[in-house]
């Protein structure tokens, strides 16, 4: 999972889907995040955006759920899924992975991404890779959209 904004605004969230190591574009989503419409704030929270787009995938219970939950974020993002897989009592791990600090959050604790078997950090770094893409290419078609509205002569 992982969150396209620029200072809260246009805010889009996606979610990835790799099965035994492969992108499963059939289960791609993408989410335009309420968080900053409906509580009325224009500041921008990562948190409280992975924590509604989770809810919001969780609550599909015709979607199959995942082996492992990858959130773009550190601790914070992971404390957050975590939160909401408790509300719906279910037991799915949870890493949170950090970019700037190329490094990952799960129950064992914290883990450089160097530090892991080449397979694993090179998927972990491909969903990153993909889920960002996902996201941000959402976010843009938005961007475009509000600009095309906003740039219309009224008549």
């Amino acid at each position: 999972y992982d969150i396209a904004n620029i200072q809260g605004e246009l805010a889009t969230g996606s979610m990835v889907t790799f099965e035994n190591g492969v992108p499963s574009k059939n289960f791609y989503r993408k989410f335009k995040v309420f968080y900053g419409e409906r509580s009325r704030t224009t500041k921008s929270n990562d948190v409280a955006m992975i924590r509604e787009v989770l809810q919001r995938r969780i609550a599909h219970t015709e979607w199959p759920y995942p082996d492992v939950i990858v959130v773009d974020g550190g601790k914070a993002q992971r404390n957050a899924a975590l939160s909401v897989l408790r509300v719906y009592k279910l037991d799915i791990p949870v890493i949170g992975q950090a970019k700037g600090l190329n490094e990952i959050h799960s129950a064992a604790g914290t883990t450089a991404l160097a530090d892991l078997p080449d397979a694993a950090r090179n998927l972990l770094l491909r969903l990153r890779d993909e889920a960002h893409r996902f996201a941000r290419r959402y976010f843009h078609w938005r961007q475009r959209k509000e600009l095309e509205l906003t740039s219309k002569p009224s008549s």
